[in-house]
């Protein structure tokens, strides 16, 4: 799942195998074998179920064939943006509109969404987590399996509307910004020494926005900086600058 940016995680092992992962020690080799979402379930069920009765036996799932990682689409003819859901293992559902652009509308829209499923008071929604042009559901699958939750994911798309007078809370926040202190100039001096030395961003990192952007002075970046007004859309680890 995302925190605005991050890395692809192209499979994720089913919650019902991970005491198997656990077990594992430096040197043990193991085998993935895709299931389906709704073996992933049934194995869970089973799992709880086992526990609860202090067995020691496991479901068997087949192999499954590989798919698509979109589980469903609607048209942006229906609700006026294309909606595309993708499942994030068994708890989490990640909800994508638009095409992938920096665009406030969708990050509106998700907003939209956001709000719309918190006012419905879903029991097993644990969490929601907006992006620019996704929102992120956390979910118990257990009582609402995947199917369900697409339904009802898609009946809160329907309840939204018409957003072109959506209005959201705002505030405007004022940060300090240290520039160039000596502990950057350590930070990039370690870096310099420790990490790569040829990195194109050393020996100053300043004096590297100003080269790539064509800029006559430090002083020229600085006052971009500081004179800027950012609208943030979101907060992330890697999406830089967004």
């Amino acid at each position: 799942g995302p925190s605005l940016g991050g890395f692809v995680c192209p499979a994720t092992v089913i919650k019902a195998d991970l005491w198997k992962m656990g077990q594992l020690k430096a040197g043990d080799k193991i085998r993935f074998v895709p299931v389906t979402m709704a073996d992933a379930e049934a194995a869970e069920y089973h799992q709880q179920k086992a526990i609860k009765h202090l067995r020691n036996d496991e479901l068997h799932l087949e192999k499954a064939g590989i798919t698509s990682a979109v589980i469903k689409e609607i048209s942006a003819d229906v609700y006026g943006e294309k909606v595309v859901y993708r499942p994030s293992g068994e708890d989490f559902l990640l909800v994508e509109y638009g095409e992938q652009v920096l665009d406030v509308k969708l990050r509106f829209r998700v907003h939209a969404l956001m709000t719309t499923l918190e006012n419905l008071a879903i029991p097993s929604i644990k969490e929601l987590t907006p992006g620019i042009r996704s929102l992120q559901v956390h979910y118990n699958n257990l009582l609402t399996p995947c199917a369900d939750m697409l339904e009802l994911l898609e009946n809160a798309e329907a309840a939204i509307g018409d957003i072109a007078d959506l209005t959201v809370p705002s505030r405007i926040v004022h940060l300090p910004l240290s520039w160039d202190d000596p502990s950057i100039q350590l930070a990039m001096r370690k870096y310099d020494e420790v990490v790569r030395k040829d990195a194109p961003w050393s020996p100053n990192n300043i004096e590297f926005i100003r080269r790539i952007n064509g800029l006559e002075s430090i002083d020229a970046v600085k006052d971009i900086v500081f004179d800027a007004s950012y609208l943030v859309m979101g907060l992330g680890d890697v999406y830089l600058g967004a």
